[in-house]
């Protein structure tokens, strides 16, 4: 497997984050209180954004694993091997009050 560094989409962040911050800055200088809420929201919003997307690669590489080697995961395999049958029975009730 080849090992990303995801360099395209650290410098997107950070180049995103320090526009921010330079915003936030601005904001405070000049007194625009609303500005400066706005652009810390986005802070957050682009930072979780990374970390939750990062953290779905990572368990498409868990899962990847675990269907290339067996490992046991988030779901457990099934042996492939055996097969489960399952047997009911029914019994007649037409006749009975309920």
């Amino acid at each position: 497997m080849k090992h990303t560094t995801r360099f395209f989409s650290k410098l997107l962040v950070g180049i995103n984050i320090t526009l921010c911050w330079l915003t936030v800055f601005f904001a405070v200088y000049y007194s625009q209180g609303e500005v400066a809420i706005t652009a810390l929201s986005i802070i957050a919003a682009v930072i979780g954004t990374y970390i939750g997307v990062g953290h779905m690669d990572y368990r498409a590489v868990l899962q990847s694993m675990k269907r290339d080697v067996g490992m046991g995961g988030y779901y457990p395999s099934a042996d492939p091997n055996t097969t489960t049958t399952t047997t009911t029975t029914s019994t007649d009730t037409s006749g009975q009050d309920q």
